[in-house]
């Protein structure tokens, strides 16, 4: 309660609108009432499937509004510890290479929870296909994002694209995995309606 009422003096002092207060009032008292509802406390604020959920639950346009100032605010007065402790689900050269991403000052932890979305999906077609890590080549790559751009968004696919980019630089030069840096044979450009791979002969 206190935290809430710390962020609506806030938004006062800052000359917001009575009504954009009101409204992130009642989206925040709605929000500690679900948090209370599902045992959690503010420390989950930052775990986007509790929020999606959340979110889904009051079905108002700008509860994520209200939500991420709130969190902007935590951050900033250090009011709470945001560290995360991430789920041990990963093979370990993708946990390696998640570390490493972390190590490399890429901390944010949007960037990390998307990657690591994308490293756990991979990881997870690798298991299902049953393709050991030293067998992977560009055409298994292709197939990972060809089975999954129909359910994602071009810019979702790019940023998958991306993400896997990064890994495979990673396999070849970190671990030393393949005789070739797989990375080297995407395109950069992609089109809409299909994955083109740059094999070479």
């Amino acid at each position: 309660d206190k935290l809430i009422s710390d962020y609506l003096y806030f938004l006062i002092d800052r000359k917001y609108s009575s009504s954009i207060i009101d409204n992130y009032e009642n989206v925040l008292v709605c929000f500690k009432d679900f948090l209370f509802r599902h045992n959690l406390d503010i420390h989950h604020i930052t775990d986007q499937d509790m929020l999606n959920s959340f979110y889904q639950t009051i079905q108002q346009s700008d509860a994520h509004k209200a939500i991420n100032g709130f969190i902007q605010f935590l951050k900033y007065k250090n009011l709470v510890n945001f560290d995360i402790t991430w789920p041990d689900d990963l093979h370990p050269v993708f946990a390696d290479y998640f570390n490493f991403y972390q190590r490399t000052g890429q901390a944010n932890t949007k960037s990390q929870r998307n990657l690591r979305k994308v490293l756990k999906e991979f990881n997870d077609f690798l298991s299902k296909n049953q393709v050991i890590i030293n067998d992977l080549d560009i055409r298994i790559v292709d197939s990972f994002l060809e089975e999954n751009k129909s359910k994602k968004s071009l810019k979702s696919n790019k940023y998958y694209r991306s993400a896997l980019r990064g890994f495979l630089k990673f396999l070849y030069h970190e671990c030393g995995i393949s005789d070739k840096d797989l990375s080297s044979q995407f395109i950069n450009a992609v089109t809409a309606d299909k994955y083109l791979t740059h094999l070479r002969r």
